[in-house]
């Protein structure tokens, strides 16, 4: 929750808002997510950030939906027993669910 209120606080009322959304790499396009969500409907719509360390795979950041809404996501995953690979697949089916909303 509170890493979800804090990127809330930061689209909303931070004087630092746009300077903040505009460094955060985009799907698709550049930064540690030029591969996320590539040849989907998430290009150029989930800017976010990323944190991994072995066995760790986090992923904060904002969603633009397909009616232009913006929401604030945040998953932390530790510990898990699969690839990867698996887990930045899970996190895109969740984040396309989500552009659907």
């Amino acid at each position: 929750n509170f890493m979800v209120d804090m990127l809330l606080y930061l689209k909303k009322r931070s004087k630092y808002s746009p300077a903040f959304y505009n460094s955060l790499p985009v799907a698709g396009e550049k930064g540690t997510l030029e591969l996320f969500g590539r040849k989907s409907e998430l290009v150029g719509k989930v800017h976010a950030k990323t944190g991994t360390m072995t066995h760790v795979k986090n992923l904060a950041g904002y969603i633009e939906t397909r009616s232009g809404k913006i929401l604030a996501f945040s998953f932390l995953i530790n510990n898990y027993c699969c690839s990867g690979t698996r887990i930045r697949n899970i996190q895109e089916n969740i984040l396309k669910v989500l552009y659907e909303y």
